[in-house]
């Protein structure tokens, strides 16, 4: 079975906050049912989209399920699991 592999967003890339904007942007059209939000978050995931056996990506996207779709729009936002702020930081 094929494998999507999605690179999260290098938080020490230049231009990963413009990025990160824009994923952000991306997820709340999205949860407010913007169809023409889907499609830029697909063109927007296939710039960080793999498959481990050189499948097409696209094909592998067309099989996911909605829930599949959102964990991985999700997935750019995450920035390696830790949250802005970093919770660990005292407050």
């Amino acid at each position: 079975m094929t494998k999507l592999i999605v690179r999260e967003l290098d938080p020490n890339a230049k231009g990963s906050f413009a990025q990160l904007r824009k994923a952000l942007a991306l997820q709340r059209r999205i949860s407010k049912n913007d169809p023409t939000a889907v499609e830029e978050m697909i063109d927007f995931m296939l710039q960080y989209a793999s498959t481990d056996d050189g499948t097409d990506v696209s094909a592998v996207l067309e099989e996911l399920s909605i829930a599949e779709f959102l964990l991985c729009a999700q997935h750019f936002t995450k920035l390696s699991g830790e949250t802005i702020p970093n919770s660990n930081t005292p407050s």
